[in-house]
């Protein structure tokens, strides 16, 4: 009889491996994720976004209330799968395809955060180099334009982020 390698990651002993198709030998996470946290934070998020859809229909911060419309959209789909992660009968902390997706969004999320800030500070960045009454001509940091301003920080966010995804 062949010996069996022993496990190397967690397995929580109060829930037994269902060793269905797409799941792990291990608890990926490390730990076993919490029911009550994830819908805390599905709660949060909800009306986080009930609330930035409401400051898009009511005020003209388009550009940015659209980026964290979406960033909590993100949020909210990560954390359904975060759910669908706690332990029985509601999930199944095993489950691959749970921990990919709910680590996609989450992860990704606060790309679109940053990008709504740096979009806003652009903007006043611009704001403050626009010619003034007195027709001086103030100059934006290191005399860089607008455009080149979000792309220097949209760079600097995506590397960061690739940086981040492959550790």
């Amino acid at each position: 009889m062949a010996d069996k390698r022993p496990i190397d990651g967690y397995v929580d002993p109060n829930i037994p491996n269902p060793n269905g198709e797409g799941d792990a030998p291990i608890i990926i996470y490390g730990y076993t994720p919490t029911l009550a946290l994830s819908i805390l934070a599905l709660i949060l998020f909800t009306l986080l976004l009930l609330f930035h859809t409401y400051r898009f229909s009511t005020t003209r911060l388009y550009a940015f209330s659209t980026l964290l419309i979406f960033t909590t959209l993100c949020e909210i789909v990560g954390y359904i799968f975060r759910l669908r992660s706690s332990p029985p009968p509601i999930g199944n902390p095993y489950g691959v395809i749970n921990f990919v997706v709910q680590y996609f969004f989450i992860v990704t999320a606060p790309v679109f955060l940053s990008a709504a800030i740096y979009t806003t500070l652009t903007s006043f960045i611009a704001a403050l180099s626009e010619d003034s009454r007195d027709g001086v001509k103030r100059l934006s940091p290191f005399g860089l334009s607008k455009k080149t301003i979000l792309g220097i920080f949209i760079t600097a966010d995506s590397v960061e982020s690739e940086i981040t995804d492959y550790g």
